[in-house]
């Protein structure tokens, strides 16, 4: 498993403590087409970009 990164920010601190405290109770969303991805016209082929995935 992947080390958690230290957040640089109060918010970002407090943040990570709660989803920590209660994971039950998180949710984490990706912004996909257009950030992890290119955006494409068809999203069934949208694909990661090679190094969003890692």
């Amino acid at each position: 498993m992947a080390a958690v990164p230290t957040p640089r920010t109060r918010a970002g601190r407090d943040g990570l403590a709660a989803i920590l405290a209660e994971p039950q109770r998180a949710l984490v969303a990706f912004d996909f087409d257009g950030t992890l991805a290119p955006i494409v016209a068809d999203p069934a082929e949208a694909r990661a970009h090679p190094g969003a995935v890692p």
